[in-house]
């Protein structure tokens, strides 16, 4: 008896191995590849997110693989220290960090980012500020940032950039002169 049970065990560990390396090959339920998604950071490297899949194409909307850069427009005190393309479901945008690397706190920071197709041609702009997530940015802080897009657009790279209002600066974001003389040339 005791030599049936341990046949017994060796066969059902045996199909419970199986079965969990045949859950670990080929294409996931979702119909993901198994391929991971690149994030650009601010050194102009690259680094693979972990847990992260992508079907080939980054989305309905987005083809092939989706790079972004740093604008010029871009506050030297908010470095964008990760920035990455997402897709979940129905929403897609961009995901990042910003980090305040000077010492002024900052009452309040947005990340502007424009799609573009592959001429670089912008062809639409979408924005996120902190003031729903954080009061303030403190020196040597981070900020976690979630910018979605709206409506179908057919792009390849984007564009994305950092400004902010310094604490007792009433008089606009900083760096608001040198973004509106860059974007209204679109």
């Amino acid at each position: 008896m005791s030599e049936s049970r341990r046949t017994f065990l060796k066969t059902a560990g045996a199909s419970v191995v199986g079965v969990a390396v045949a859950g670990c090959t080929g294409n996931s339920p979702d119909g993901s590849d198994g391929t991971t998604e690149a994030t650009t950071t601010a050194d102009g490297t690259d680094t693979v997110a972990e847990n992260e899949t992508t079907t080939g194409e980054s989305s309905a909307t987005a083809t092939g693989d989706v790079s972004g850069s740093v604008g010029s427009e871009s506050n030297a005190d908010l470095e964008l220290t990760e920035h990455s393309y997402f897709q979940d479901g129905s929403n897609e945008g961009v995901r990042g960090t910003v980090t305040n690397t000077s010492d002024k706190t900052y009452s309040l920071v947005v990340v502007h980012v424009n799609p573009e197709n592959d001429n670089a041609e912008t062809l639409d702009r979408f924005e996120v500020d902190s003031s729903e997530s954080i009061d303030t940015l403190e020196p040597d802080a981070t900020w976690d940032f979630e910018v979605v897009f709206d409506g179908d657009i057919d792009f390849t790279q984007y564009t994305i950039w950092a400004t902010g209002q310094t604490e007792g600066n009433s008089g606009g974001t900083t760096n608001e002169t040198a973004m509106n003389e860059t974007t209204t040339a679109n």
